[in-house]
């Protein structure tokens, strides 16, 4: 009797560590599962790629075609997107181009827009009837259900290993019970200390991130297109925001143009480290560590906070409405953001009592002195506004189109502009670069010092109790 109960005994731990063994194995591979389908679907790394035919190809405007993906997939408004478009088998060049060069310039450029592809044709010829083949090539969408079910399977089975191994332990190991109080303070020990050097850490980083300019002062050296160098430093940039001696018709006019003077028309993939597109982790490490997570979204990160946008120098249209519409605010004009068709301009209330509005466009250093809604019924009328600032007839053709009112947004504010989740993130994690580091220290001063501390005043009653008089 006693032989077969060990013998079954020793059959019962055999089956308990062959179902730890299964667990933990399925923890890994489905953690692993999970780990390669969470970096392929954030455009991380790309683990298996497909062709895509392109069909139902409409023109656009000049040379730029479009076509509808039917999903958001690899988009680059945040950042440049690894998918490829093929002409005949020839993968064409410029990939992640901007829309007005695609338009302008052609010659194969194209660009993957949420769920749009832009494009245009090797030669400028017309895509829908030159009879070349067009295709997609790009990393296999992955459905958001079997996605999100291979997240919660591994979710289940590492609880499931974690409860299971407590459990055997807790039933086979109880002599180990009076050690285990003194296991507990040495592995708190151990992360209290490894909590205080990630605090030190942070609060380094931060500390160093105040000494360091955002601006990178090479941007006074691009040269890009028609606008040429940009000449206004920051501290100059901001003598003409702070002077409200000008009414507000001139003031609009001469912050247009300093905007323009101030800040470079940049955002090319390489210039990401150069010029700060991807927060440094010194400027905020949240940020930073989101354009790894989310390079969709934080990659190449363009500020809802006006000053940072102006302390770095450089951005596209959006960037420069931004800080115009914020800054015209903050000094009591009524302004707003209008996303138009392929470019982006802010307007502003010139008038309160006559409801007078003009439209501004720092990113071209033009104000147009009239009212969104009177370009829309009339585009014509922005012609002359940018003839005097020197633009050919060819480049405000195109403008002429992007203004009409097909696809045209107001947002009252950035907060709206950005998306409330984007402005708030941005908001919020100033703030919790200083508060993430006082969590990492405080465990590490309320293990070691509190409990001194409480030892060191129940000496000094105990003595005091027991003077005699």
């Amino acid at each position: 009797m006693k032989a077969s109960a060990i013998l079954r005994g020793c059959y019962n731990v055999k089956i308990k560590i062959l179902l730890v063994v299964i667990l933990i194995i399925l923890t890994i591979v489905f953690g692993a599962l999970s780990f390669f389908v969470f970096i392929h679907n954030k455009g991380i790394i790309e683990l298996k790629w497909q062709y895509k035919p392109v069909y139902y190809i409409d023109h656009e405007i000049g040379y730029a075609y479009k076509t509808d993906l039917l999903l958001n997939w690899m988009s680059s408004h945040n950042g440049p997107s690894p998918a490829k478009l093929f002409e005949n088998g020839i993968p064409l060049g410029a990939a992640n181009s901007l829309h007005d060069d695609i338009r302008n310039i052609g010659n194969g450029r194209y660009s993957f827009w949420y769920d749009t592809l832009y494009f245009s044709s090797s030669d400028n010829s017309d895509p829908r009837i030159n009879g070349r083949t067009y295709e997609i090539y790009w990393p296999v969408p992955i459905n958001h259900f079997i996605r999100w079910s291979i997240y919660f399977v591994t979710f289940v089975t590492f609880i499931t290993t974690i409860i299971t191994n407590i459990l055997i332990y807790m039933f086979y190991r109880e002599n180990m019970r009076k050690h285990l109080s003194r296991i507990v303070s040495y592995i708190i020990k151990i992360i209290t200390i490894l909590l205080l050097f990630i605090g030190i850490f942070l609060f380094s980083i931060n500390i160093i991130g105040l000494f360091i300019p955002l601006r990178n002062m090479d941007i006074y050296k691009l040269k890009i297109g028609k606008k040429g160098k940009i000449t206004l430093t920051e501290k100059e940039l901001y003598n003409v925001i702070n002077n409200r001696d000008l009414n507000n018709e001139k003031y609009i006019i001469v912050l247009n143009e300093s905007i323009y003077k101030g800040i470079a028309h940049y955002w090319r993939d390489e210039g990401i480290y150069k010029y700060n597109l991807r927060i440094p982790i010194y400027e905020n490490y949240l940020l930073f560590f989101a354009s790894y997570i989310y390079p969709k979204t934080y990659k190449k990160y363009e500020f809802a906070n006006y000053k940072k946008a102006i302390e770095r120098g450089v951005g596209y249209c959006s960037q420069y409405s931004i800080i115009i519409s914020e800054i015209l605010k903050e000094k009591g004009i009524e302004s707003k953001i209008i996303g138009l068709n392929g470019h982006v301009v802010a307007t502003a209330k010139v008038d309160k009592n006559n409801n007078k509005w003009w439209v501004v466009d720092p990113d071209y250093c033009v104000v147009i002195k009239h009212s969104i809604e009177e370009i829309e019924n009339n585009p014509e009328i922005i012609r002359n506004f940018y003839l005097k600032k020197g633009y050919n007839d060819e480049t405000i053709d195109i403008l002429i189109e992007i203004y009409r009112k097909e696809g045209n947004s107001i947002f009252e504010s950035v907060k709206d502009y950005t998306g409330d989740k984007k402005y708030n993130n941005e908001y919020a994690s100033y703030k919790l670069i200083w508060i993430i580091p006082l969590f990492f220290i405080t465990p590490y001063f309320i293990y070691f010092f509190i409990p001194g501390m409480y030892n060191k005043l129940r000496i000094c009653r105990g003595n005091k109790n027991s003077i005699v008089l």
